[in-house]
């Protein structure tokens, strides 16, 4: 609304602080492949996933 209010009409998203702004597979592969303990553990618990679906996953 505070956009249309002040006649700002571009609606592209705006920087915003603490948003990626694309998303790297090839950095986040990396880093799954350097660390792979460490990210699945953290993926089983952030994303509540199964250790044994990840660690097939990985294999």
């Amino acid at each position: 609304y505070t956009k249309f209010k002040n006649v700002n009409l571009d609606l592209k998203d705006a920087r915003r602080s603490g948003r990626p702004v694309k998303y790297d597979g090839e950095r986040l592969n990396q880093f799954v492949l350097e660390n792979s303990v460490q990210a699945t553990r953290e993926l089983v618990k952030i994303k509540n996933y199964k250790y044994d679906f990840l660690a097939r996953q990985n294999s």
